[in-house]
């Protein structure tokens, strides 16, 4: 009996001793969970909290930077002339594609030297006045308009800066008829008739 009775004391000491920690574990997870979610508040010199609102009314506005407005480039392959043609480095007419078309001396690929021609205009990079230079350059260089290059491939190897050689023509024969030649071989006649005729050396037999 004093076996048991030893036994059953040490199973309820042992019993309480795990209770005793299962409530200390618990007291101190809710410890930590609480010290997680608290929240730090703010408080000026005075000991007064500060509220976001507050810290908001203090900030400074920020302006805004103004946009700059977009310009409205052509995407289609009719070339169009810029709404801020005054902003242009390089201002051309506004029938630049007209003109370019009529001056070049191939008429071939026309879509694709169109819009070559606005992608060139769009860059602002070239003097009207030099581009139409390189086309004539290129007109009086090029005798027959098949041999000339077409459109969009002179326009994106930049060949308005080629260096034309011009070559000096001979002047134009004047004409000549049947009596002029019959005068002509008259004169010749007239002039070898007194001429004696070379004596030439017989050869020995």
């Amino acid at each position: 009996m004093q076996i048991a009775a030893v036994v059953e004391a040490h199973e309820a000491a042992e019993d309480a001793r795990r209770a005793e920690k299962r409530a200390k574990d618990a007291e101190r997870q809710r410890k930590s969970r609480a010290s997680r979610n608290v929240t730090v508040t703010p408080r000026d010199p005075d000991g007064q909290s500060v509220t976001d609102r507050d810290i908001a009314d203090e900030l400074p506005l920020q302006k805004k930077a103004p946009q700059t407005p977009k310009e409205n480039y052509p995407l289609s392959s009719e070339p169009s002339v810029l709404r801020c043609e005054s902003a242009r480095r390089h201002v051309w007419p506004e029938d630049f594609a007209k003109q370019v078309w009529d001056l070049f001396p191939r008429k071939t690929e026309k879509q694709a030297g169109m819009t070559a021609l606005a992608d060139l205009h769009r860059r602002d990079r070239l003097p009207w006045s030099e581009l139409i230079d390189g086309i004539r350059s290129l007109t009086d260089a090029v005798e027959d308009p098949k041999f000339a290059p077409a459109l969009h491939r002179w326009l994106k190897r930049e060949r308005w800066q080629d260096q034309h050689p011009t070559a000096a023509r001979p002047p134009p024969m004047p004409p000549r008829n049947n009596r002029s030649l019959i005068d002509g071989l008259d004169e010749i006649e007239r002039r070898f008739s007194d001429v004696p005729a070379p004596n030439y050396p017989r050869l020995a037999g």
